[in-house]
């Protein structure tokens, strides 16, 4: 079953209802998501969650290209297999970076082509806690419209943008993708446009950057969008769950992603 990516061993609970959050969201399985990563800063005195990521290939991680640029290598690192934050690092979870490609038309002013891969110093042994998501099978980014998919991470549960604010376990979502509606402000030609139709607002937030947006299709789930960017209250800078959030679009880089993982042609960041 390892050698198939999307077929998670823990299927995800995609019906619950509870009120936990991202922001209005709720707890999932623990290791329903085996293919999402936690992405750490080394400070010098700790490894510290920024991003999330996904991995795409056994040696290989799709993320926004926002949450490792201008960082150098040595100081980056992916934690595989685990469903909480406070997990003790070891190495047999904790994974060095070897290089990072940058989109070649990402830009650290702006908010278009906001995508990265991820090479680890050594492919992971795919097992019930690390799997990898299939990419989209085409270029076709005009499926996901209308489509009900799914989002999960460590982000704040809150709005607020701190440590305290992030949840320790996984949390997910879903959402609807709402591509060419006016409350997408004209974002929705380089992004996916995302919001919660429900009541709850499920949206999410700060340490969300890099999370994937998943489609299930066949019961095999397929990662069509890296969380990008959300709106934000100007006032107190909290995450504005009512508003929709926005999601590189992956089919749109396919042509890029896969050279990039097989050759490594691209120029890599240093």
């Amino acid at each position: 079953m390892f050698n198939l990516c999307g077929l998670p061993s823990v299927r995800p609970s995609i019906n619950a209802k509870n009120s936990n959050r991202i922001i209005a969201g709720y707890s999932a399985k623990p290791h329903s998501w085996p293919w999402i990563v936690s992405i750490r800063f080394n400070n010098g005195t700790s490894k510290n969650h920024i991003c999330s990521g996904s991995l795409i290939k056994s040696q290989y991680v799709l993320t926004a290209a926002n949450c490792v640029n201008k960082i150098n290598i040595s100081q980056l690192s992916v934690v595989a297999g685990s469903h909480t934050l406070d997990i003790v690092l070891n190495s047999l979870n904790n994974f060095d970076v070897l290089e990072v490609y940058l989109h070649p038309n990402f830009s650290s002013n702006g908010v278009s082509d906001n995508i990265a891969i991820i090479k680890l110093q050594k492919p992971l042994n795919e097992t019930r806690k690390i799997l990898r998501i299939c990419l989209p099978p085409n270029g076709d980014e005009t499926y996901a419209y209308k489509k009900n998919v799914f989002v999960a991470g460590w982000g704040s549960t809150t709005g607020i943008g701190n440590r305290e604010s992030m949840s320790n376990e996984i949390h997910q979502a879903q959402l609807k993708v709402i591509n060419k509606e006016p409350a997408c402000k004209r974002y929705d030609s380089f992004v996916y446009c995302v919001r919660d139709p429900e009541r709850k607002k499920s949206n999410i937030c700060y340490g969300d950057a890099g999370n994937p947006l998943m489609i299930v299709k066949k019961n095999k789930w397929y990662l069509y969008g890296i969380a990008s960017f959300v709106t934000v209250n100007i006032n107190n800078l909290t995450c504005i769950n009512t508003e929709p959030s926005y999601f590189t679009i992956v089919p749109r880089y396919l042509k890029w992603i896969e050279p990039t993982i097989t050759n490594n042609k691209k120029k890599k960041k240093t």
